[in-house]
């Protein structure tokens, strides 16, 4: 058996790898080299080029759960209409939030971004029809 974080830390160790790969290939594979007349080469590309984003969602996953967590709490609108902490740190559209939650067996934190639409912020995660206010909040640094 194991824990969170010895699954974690594990993790970790391959994220000086998949950085060298990452920086091999180019962002979404254009230091690959393929014969555009080979039909095998081409679909092995469109599959490593999933593989190379699933790989930069990893090595990105991992980087923000090393950080540690530096503001949590309720949000309230400030006077230029961003949500912000009681401490004055504010979120715009994009950020990277974690929510508190309603869960079947109680409450979870749920990890989303920071959405904007129709003059309210809501977290992309739960949709339009959920915006943030009152809703316990907690962001990475």
């Amino acid at each position: 058996m194991t824990n969170v974080k010895q699954v974690l830390k594990q993790l970790h160790t391959l994220k000086s790898d998949m950085n060298d790969i990452l920086n091999l290939v180019g962002g979404d594979g254009e230091n690959i080299v393929i014969d555009e007349s080979d039909l095998d080469e081409k679909f092995l590309f469109g599959q490593l080029q999933d593989i190379i984003n699933l790989v930069d969602d990893l090595n990105f996953k991992l980087s923000y759960l090393s950080k540690e967590i530096t503001v949590q709490g309720f949000l309230q609108m400030n006077k230029e209409g961003y949500y912000e902490f009681a401490s004055g740190e504010y979120l715009r559209r994009g950020s990277p939030i974690e929510l508190l939650v309603a869960a079947d067996e109680g409450q979870e934190w749920i990890y989303t971004h920071v959405a904007y639409s129709d003059g309210e912020y809501y977290a992309m995660f739960l949709g339009q029809e959920h915006p943030l206010k009152e809703t316990l909040v907690r962001i990475r640094g």
